[in-house]
């Protein structure tokens, strides 16, 4: 029976390379439940915004969406892709989506519609292999700033007013509210750096605990009942799903007269390269944090990882949801040491169980998962000491990269800034042909998206 099961772990082991990375199960599993429990307020929070705008009624059929969604696409990266990334619909695409319905310009199946055609054109430019080119076109200083720029963001992330309003608490505001969710932000933060010293690897996982516990003593010292969640009911009615699955209209995105039918492929030219450069930056940075590349310096499983990705954003829109996309937040799981597919099986699996056990995402507050977030951002900080800021060209690129990242909450706006800015000033310097031609091309493509942006 040992023998049998110790052969089992070892065709495990090989499969995912877990000794290979230098990485073991217990660590793979870790990383899988800390980025489960980063990532679970996304299942709350996506049919929350979705159904405000297509209706409440609609919820349940939303919450299953987005669960089916998260764990397509994560097993997916686990098992093909080999990476201990989560994938989830984007936020950003959600916001950008839900102001196109509320403007009147769209129906939901309608933009449901782009995303899915979007996501089939990333295939497409993913597996013909341009987005190689891409990427080995891309400036080091940029991939290098995007590490420290993705740090920045994550960290925003985790300090901004709607999940730890930490920032709120150091302006002034002193309300029950704000106290609360700051008070446990930061002791869970400090939890995790003391930890850290002690070189403890689940400094994250504890240090998440630890805020959950004291979250809970807190709200009983106020009089608030923190497991009053608990007795809503569990399982839920998907009986209204039908009317989300495959709820395309290919043929209202191309009527309506040639002004219509060019803002609509504006819609998916910006859908199309938010997913990508989104994707690029995420993976590029996250991966780098647990130096997941090979000996030619190239990420691991990049291909497959994009395929994964791009396919996602497919899968997402037959299940009535927008975008797929990879998540900065699973830094969070590979600096608790997670290094292949077999953490992200395990995230996976516990979106799964929330099909049925939803109410105990009352216990993890947004609050409980800032700390995470900004002490993950410090981890991918360090890697400004390898920007070369050299000459004012490199130096300009990595400020408009790191800079715009944090303060737009977006990640393709930071990359195509740095782009944009790195030609430009290299033109000018008379440096044109060491510029690679697709960076030309993208630059170009970045220049038209900004251009556009007031049309759509």
């Amino acid at each position: 029976m040992k023998e049998a099961k110790n052969k089992c772990l070892a065709k495990i082991d090989r499969f995912f390379s877990i000794s290979k990375r230098g990485g073991t199960f217990g660590r793979e599993f870790l990383g899988g439940l800390v980025n489960f429990l980063v990532m679970s307020y996304i299942a709350i929070l996506v049919p929350s915004l979705l159904s405000g705008m297509i209706g409440s009624e609609l919820y349940n059929a939303l919450f299953l969406g987005t669960i089916l969604s998260v764990v397509t696409a994560t097993l997916a990266m686990g098992i093909y892709g080999n990476l201990p990334i989560v994938l989830a619909p984007g936020l950003g695409v959600v916001t950008y989506l839900i102001s196109l319905v509320q403007a009147g310009k769209y129906t939901y199946p309608q933009v449901l519609t782009i995303s899915l055609i979007a996501g089939v054109i990333f295939i497409i430019v993913t597996v013909s292999g341009v987005r190689d080119k891409i990427i080995a076109g891309m400036p080091a200083i940029i991939k290098t700033s995007m590490g420290v720029g993705i740090g920045m963001f994550i960290a925003s992330i985790g300090l901004n007013s709607d999940n730890s309003h930490i920032l709120d608490f150091l302006s002034g505001n002193f309300s029950k509210e704000v106290i609360l969710a700051a008070v446990v932000a930061i002791f869970g933060l400090f939890v995790m750096l003391i930890l850290k010293h002690y070189k403890i690897r689940s400094n994250i996982f504890i240090g998440m605990l630890s805020a959950i516990v004291l979250d809970i003593i807190i709200k009983a010292c106020m009089g608030v009942n923190a497991f009053a969640g608990l007795s809503e009911a569990w399982g839920s009615d998907f009986s209204t799903y039908g009317g989300n699955f495959f709820n395309f209209d290919f043929v209202g995105i191309f009527s309506g007269g040639a002004v219509h039918v060019f803002t609509t492929i504006l819609v998916i030219f910006s859908f199309f390269l938010v997913d990508m450069f989104d994707t690029l930056g995420t993976l590029y940075s996250v991966c780098k944090q647990g130096n997941l590349y090979d000996e030619h310096g190239n990420m691991i499983n990049v291909k497959r990882a994009m395929i994964v990705d791009s396919s996602s954003s497919v899968v997402a829109a037959l299940f009535g949801l927008p975008t797929c996309t990879s998540f900065v937040e699973s830094a969070s799981g590979i600096s608790s040491g997670a290094k292949t597919g077999l953490a992200s099986i395990v995230t996976g699996l516990c979106f799964v169980l929330m099909l049925g056990l939803s109410p105990l995402l009352s216990l993890i507050p947004l609050y409980v998962t800032a700390p995470a977030l900004i002490y993950v951002g410090m981890l991918m900080l360090s890697d400004v000491v390898n920007l070369d800021l050299s000459n004012f060209t490199n130096l300009a690129t990595s400020m408009a990269t790191i800079i715009i990242m944090p303060l737009t909450g977006n990640i393709t706006y930071g990359i195509a800034a740095g782009m944009i800015i790195h030609t430009v000033l290299q033109v000018c310097a008379g440096k044109y042909k060491e510029v690679n031609v697709f960076t030309y091309i993208v630059t170009i493509l970045f220049i038209i998206f900004f251009a556009t942006q007031g049309l759509v």
